[in-house]
């Protein structure tokens, strides 16, 4: 058991959230017989507990955006600069590499009517998009947010925490 102090906490996805900052301290505890006592959730349990929603939409309200980025081999993050050149750095890892190197992704914000009416905004990344759109990856963004648009009859299954589409199936 520790003693972390101080903490900062934040809202990030609409949830509350507990992190360190620079000057915190953390100490190691002495073991007591009633801290001994607690139990704590398995991996499994906690994966587990992560809460998705399934639903069927009638078609998306609005696509707010689709956005394509070139993504870092080495640390699988998104490369924030511009496409258009020869050579890209990573801000994260600080490697530099070739444009031609990185895998381009492609993301959606979109805007979907849940059960009870009120819009939930969500967002569907390249794998499942790919499940949408086969074609997806000879298309441009606007091409994809116009195919997005007409789509009828999706069923969606997202993270209720995050709101990140983890699979999409779109009627025949």
């Amino acid at each position: 058991m520790y003693t972390i102090s101080p903490v900062q906490v934040r809202r990030w996805l609409g949830k509350k959230k507990v992190s360190t900052v620079v000057s915190s301290i953390i100490r190691a505890e002495v073991m007591d017989e009633w801290l001994s006592a607690i139990s704590l959730a398995t991996e499994e349990e906690i994966r587990e507990g992560s809460a998705s929603s399934t639903l069927m939409i009638r078609n998306f309200q609005c696509v707010e955006k689709v956005e394509s980025y070139l993504q870092r081999r080495k640390c699988s993050r998104k490369i924030l600069q511009v496409m258009g050149t020869l050579v890209v750095r990573c801000d994260r890892c600080g490697y530099s590499m070739r444009t031609v190197d990185c895998p381009v992704h492609r993301y959606a914000l979109v805007v979907m009517e849940v059960t009870d009416g009120s819009p939930v905004q969500v967002t569907i990344f390249n794998d499942v998009l790919e499940k949408l759109l086969p074609e997806c990856k000879n298309l441009s963004d606007g091409e994809v947010e116009e195919m997005l648009l007409p789509m009828e009859n999706v069923t969606i299954t997202y993270d209720s925490d995050t709101y990140i589409v983890l699979n999409a199936v779109a009627a025949k």
